[in-house]
């Protein structure tokens, strides 16, 4: 069972600092999450099978004047920041998680950042709630599509949305005149390596022709008291290799329209609890993963010398095209 977790209600959950590319330059960015009531998929329908920020969200939903506080909060946190992404647990663009009052001040408070990044589920973008961040010269919508298939939408992610309902939302984005990024799963639960790789391949494209012009790559990595966890817990689940984020990034960046970018940032990169290698070689890949998105340059992905495990990676892919379910003895990734 997820729990709660005991928060100041007039302090955000987190906030951390990283780097951004725009327009050719790298800037220092701000990144919060507000904690408020929570996702309405996982108090509806009991969320995807990979997420953990459940256990964000308070015993008590936050007041309007808590959720502003939170915001204040946050601005004090800003610096030289010129990018600023703001998250909660759930919808940015839910009305009864985040009320149209506390966006408008959210939009007043932000209003001068190069770029405003926020982000929503599918069902809960319209164009009118789009254009509600209009007085934000520069804004951002990021929607989760996850996977370029329904059934592993339904089954594997339990994620409550369709590609009709990405497409229709990404519409709406593009409609009110803002960017879309649009985050893609890497390995979600009862897929195979070889058939992750694919399935992401294939929702970047899918996600860069409704529009989006930022593909984020999200190998899953694991939080606790999730079905994920639980299948790991079991031995039926491993996260993604390094090296499948490559060839992802990859394949996929060739094959983007013009004017979309791909790109990743793994969490919990290197961990057993997200996406790794043998542990010897996963620096170096984490470091060229970082400097291609921060460059937007290809050829940062080609440079990663060889190592051993890439032929167990290999072969694990092999293996699985010839067998039903994924080839991964203990022990196997670490040599």
């Amino acid at each position: 069972m997820r729990g709660h977790r005991p928060q100041d209600p007039k302090r955000e959950v987190t906030t951390w600092r990283e780097e951004e590319l725009l327009d050719g330059e790298t800037v220092e960015t701000l990144v919060g999450i507000l904690e408020t009531r929570g996702c309405s998929h996982d108090r509806e329908r009991g969320g995807c099978t990979m997420c953990g920020y459940a256990g964000d969200t308070p015993l008590r939903p936050p007041e309007d004047e808590e959720l502003l506080a939170q915001v204040e909060h946050v601005a004090s946190r800003r610096g030289e920041a010129r990018w600023v992404k703001l998250y909660t647990s759930g919808s940015m663009l839910d009305p009864e998680e985040v009320p149209p009052a506390v966006l408008e001040v959210i939009v007043e408070t932000f209003g001068d950042a190069d770029m405003l990044t926020v982000e929503s589920r599918a069902e809960h973008v319209t164009r009118h709630r789009v254009e509600a961040l209009r007085d934000v010269p520069r804004r951002e919508v990021a929607i989760g599509l996850e996977s370029a298939c329904d059934a592993v939408l339904s089954e594997s992610v339990h994620k409550g949305m369709t590609l009709e309902g990405f497409r229709r939302a990404a519409g709406h984005v593009k409609d009110a005149g803002a960017r879309l990024r649009a985050y893609v799963l890497l390995k979600p639960p009862f897929l195979t390596e070889a058939e992750a790789i694919e399935d992401s391949y294939e929702a970047a494209l899918v996600a860069a022709h409704a529009g989006a012009d930022v593909v984020s790559v999200n190998p899953v990595n694991i939080h606790g008291a999730t079905m994920v966890d639980f299948l790991h817990y079991r031995g039926e689940y491993e996260p993604p290799w390094l090296w499948s984020v490559l060839r992802v990034l990859e394949r996929a960046g060739r094959d983007l329209p013009e004017g979309a970018r791909i790109v990743s940032a793994p969490t919990a990169g290197g961990k057993v609890r997200g996406a790794h290698n043998c542990g010897q070689c996963d620096k170096e890949v984490l470091t060229a993963i970082e400097f291609h998105r921060l460059s937007g340059d290809a050829r940062e992905l080609e440079g990663v010398q060889e190592c051993g495990c890439r032929v167990r990676w290999q072969t694990q892919l092999e293996l699985e095209g010839h067998q039903q379910g994924p080839f991964a003895p203990p022990g196997y990734r670490r040599g």
